[in-house]
């Protein structure tokens, strides 16, 4: 994720919490060396890392810098 970020700008009506969905104009970043048992991808988002179910497109987890 440090060498290769997927950084996007937040749409002003995309509210950043657990279970929204990401909008398609997203193009989510696969992890490198994924040790979780699911299969994450990820975007950069308002200085937060965002882990996105791919099936889905929602956002499971927010890690905060």
């Amino acid at each position: 994720m440090r060498t290769n970020p997927v950084v996007v700008q937040r749409p002003s009506n995309f509210e950043l919490v657990i279970g929204a969905i990401i909008p398609d104009i997203f193009k989510p970043g696969a992890l490198a060396e994924n040790t979780l048992p699911n299969r994450y991808q990820y975007v950069q988002m308002d200085g937060r890392t965002v882990l996105i179910d791919p099936q889905t497109r929602k956002v499971v987890h927010i890690i905060e810098r």
